[in-house]
This record gives structure tokens, sequence and C-alpha cells, in this order.
């Protein structure tokens, strides 16, 4: 690889699997702008396929579209790109599956993106439970967290979950017309490799198994590891798509590395927080999650999106306007009439649903006298640190019940 990531090696695999017939699953790898994709989609060939592939088709659109692969060469510059590319993704599906009447649909997505000015820093953005671990001499770790119902509900294990809440995620592009992302500052060395995934990986292979495997590289390369790690998860059923992409990094030639002068950084607002914060509070802007916009991608023209998008759907079902655009500037507002519990039923079940997992949780686990939850949520969003583990719920001590 040449240019700013010439320090980086990757492989990169998405497969079927053992069950399914189709392959919901799309990666995306744009190595000579420092970033890879992975979009596990929901709902079917008509919804799931279409989800993920018009995902990474957007993602791809905003970087080739830039005027050169170092205008925007910081890892918070892209982040605020990928943020606009999954929002204009998540608009065009939503859209998509209401005019086709189609319900579920969606995907989650995984991006990692690397800076081209300092190599020890990088970034990951998410939606769902697709997810991003980092391999440091020897020690494997996720930097992402799950957006799922079980997390929701702190549960560990979702075995313990009703089966209609099993595998249910809380996020993903395309269930609704805007997409939350979350983004977590990841610290990089030379070294370490850093692996992308669908669940179909982590279903049924634990990050034990995913470290041993990490340990062999070097025996043919990346590529052949990411089909080894695939082929293991065939082995083992395959029940779900799997997808695989494997970064490693190494020292970079100093000379190949963006200056500030030369980059143009085309991205200048601030992201904006979700979560009001006092400035004393704050370590940094770039841990906070991402308010998601409804503006344009900079840098892509219109025309081509709509060859990308429409690459994948037969011309009987483009959703443009009369200038052959498409349609996911703008999001048509609901019928007046309609009451705002109706507007918001798909957040109210969900709400809803999580209240009750959690519940049904905490009932289970303290029966038998206890009078307390020993719950004790932390307020907002969950926060990251700067080497990317995550800063879980806190609990109270739990009570002692004597028998009589």
């Amino acid at each position: 690889m040449s240019g700013s990531f010439s320090h980086l090696d990757f492989g990169a695999l998405t497969d079927v699997g053992v069950k399914r017939k189709n392959n919901e699953d799309s990666i995306k790898i744009l190595p000579e702008y420092g970033v890879f994709c992975v979009a596990d989609g929901m709902g079917g060939v008509q919804g799931g396929e279409v989800a993920s592939q018009a995902t990474v088709a957007c993602l791809e659109q905003a970087f080739t579209q830039l005027s050169t692969p170092d205008a925007v060469a910081s890892a918070a510059g892209k982040v605020r790109i990928i943020d606009r590319a999954l929002n204009q993704a998540s608009k065009w599906i939503k859209r998509r599956a209401d005019k086709k009447g189609i319900k579920g649909t969606g995907t989650t997505a995984v991006v990692i993106a690397f800076d081209g000015r300092d190599p020890t820093k990088a970034a990951a953005v998410h939606a769902g439970d697709s997810r991003a671990y980092r391999f440091r001499k020897g020690d494997l770790k996720q930097i992402t967290r799950d957006h799922t119902v079980a997390n929701a509900a702190g549960l560990e294990d979702e075995s313990e979950l009703p089966a209609m809440f099993k595998g249910v995620v809380t996020r993903a592009v395309g269930v609704n017309a805007v997409v939350e992302l979350e983004q977590t500052p990841v610290d990089v060395a030379a070294g370490d490799i850093f692996l992308l995934c669908s669940d179909g990986l982590d279903k049924l292979m634990t990050d034990d198994d995913i470290a041993d495997y990490l340990r062999r590289d070097g025996e043919g390369g990346l590529q052949a590891l990411a089909q080894a790690i695939v082929a293991e998860v065939n082995r083992r059923g395959g029940v779900d798509n799997v997808s695989v992409i494997l970064i490693r990094t190494s020292d970079p030639d100093p000379a190949s590395l963006v200056s500030e002068a030369d980059d143009i950084d085309q991205i200048e607002e601030p992201v904006t927080t979700g979560v009001p914060m006092e400035d004393s509070e704050r370590d940094t802007a770039d841990n906070e999650p991402l308010t998601p916009t409804s503006e344009s991608i900079v840098g892509i023209t219109p025309p081509e999106m709509v060859d990308a998008l429409d690459a994948m759907i037969s011309s009987e079902e483009r959703d443009t306007d009369d200038n052959g655009l498409p349609q996911i500037q703008k999001e048509a507002p609901p019928p007046a009439d309609e009451p705002w519990f109706t507007q918001n039923r798909y957040l109210i079940s969900i709400v809803a649903g999580c209240v009750a997992i959690i519940g049904l949780a905490l009932a289970v686990k303290y029966s038998g006298g206890a009078d307390e939850t020993g719950l004790e949520f932390t307020e907002g969003i969950q926060e990251f640190s700067g080497e990317g583990e995550r800063i879980g719920p806190r609990k109270r001590p739990e009570k002692t019940v004597s028998e009589d």
C-alpha cells in the first residue's frame, strides 16, 4: 500500500455461512483513506442485503469524492464524514423500506478510521452489535460495546433473555431516518492487530478462541488468517453470515505522514455532543457520542450517489425525485392527525421491552427477600477511555438476606 497508510497491512473476507442462503453482510476496504467497515444487514434479501450494501456504498462515495485521499487526514475529520455518510444511508434505507412496506429493515455498522497525521490515533464508529477489537501483545480487547437489549439490561449472557429479545439491537442504520452513532477513540501502537467483525463470528467463537487465532499471525499473512477464522466459524456450524477484517499496524515512514499544512480537513465544524457536560468533565471532544446530522455529505455528487445505490436495485425500484436525485435529503413529516404515540411506536416498544427485561432480570436475581435492586446505573451515555475500555455500570454491594 502506498501513501499515508503504507504502514497498514490487511486481510478481509465475508462469507454466507452454512445455514443461510444469502449473505446480508457487506464489507468495505478503503486503504488509501485508512478506513475499513463491516455492515451486517437485517431484513432479508430485499431489506438487509440492500441496507448493508447501501451503507458501504455511501461510505465509499463520501471518501472517494474528496479532492485527494489526504484532504481530510485526521481521525476526527473522518469521523464527521462517516457520521454524515451513515446517516445519509439511513435516510435512504428508511424511505425505501417505507415505500415498499418492508418492516425490520436496517443494518449494523462498525467503522475504524486511522489518523493520517498521527499514527498513534484512530477512531471507531458503530451502531449495533458488529464489533471492533484490538489485539496487542497477546491480549484481545473489545473496543466497542454492543448496542443490544441484553447489554441495555446489564446482562452479559443473552440466554437469560426471553427468545423474542435475543439478538435484538437497539441501534442500527436504516431503522429510523437518523441513526445515533457511537464514537470510541483508539490508541494505536506498532504491531497491533485490529479486528472488525459481524456477529456471525462472536456467536460461535469466544474472545479467547479469537485470540488463539490472532496469535498465529505470520503463518501466511492476514488474508490467510481471515480465511482460517471464517473456516473455523463454518466448521462450528456457520449459523449466520460472517465477515472479518484484520488490520495490522507497523512503524510508518515519517515522510509518508500528512502534515497539518497539507491537511485541508474540509469538515471544519466540531462534533456536537449528545449529553451536556461541564468543561471540567470533558476530557476530549473525541470521546463523546455523535449527534447525527441531516446535511449532505461534503464532496458527494448526487448523480454519482444515485448510480452507486441504484446499481443494487432494479430501475422500477428507484427512489428519486424529478431531477433524478436520491430522495435521502428530505424526510416527509408525519401526518398531522397521527397521534404522537403512533408516530413513536417503535421507540416506545423498544423502551417498554427494555424496562420489562430489566425488571425480569432483577426479579430473578433478587428473589428470596431482597427489597432493593442493588444496581445504580450511570447517568447519560457510558463513556469509553482513551484505551477503548468500557467503563461499565456501577454496582452497590448486595444486601445479605438473613434466614430465620
